[in-house]
């Protein structure tokens, strides 16, 4: 990860949900943002996750 300041994940990473249900590890199969497909993502960044258990 190279920016600075801020954790970040890439694209087929391990990565936990917590907060929203049960807190469970998954796999991030796909990162967007404003309809552009991103290998990596950082936190403060506005993007939409999918994992691996996603249906569509």
């Amino acid at each position: 990860m190279d920016q600075e300041g801020g954790g970040g994940v890439k694209v087929w990473e391990t990565l936990e949900i917590v907060g929203l249900r049960e807190t469970r590890t998954t796999s991030m199969t796909r990162v967007e943002m404003f309809q552009k497909i991103l290998d990596e993502a950082f936190a403060g960044w506005a993007l939409a996750l999918w994992d691996s258990e996603d249906q569509d």
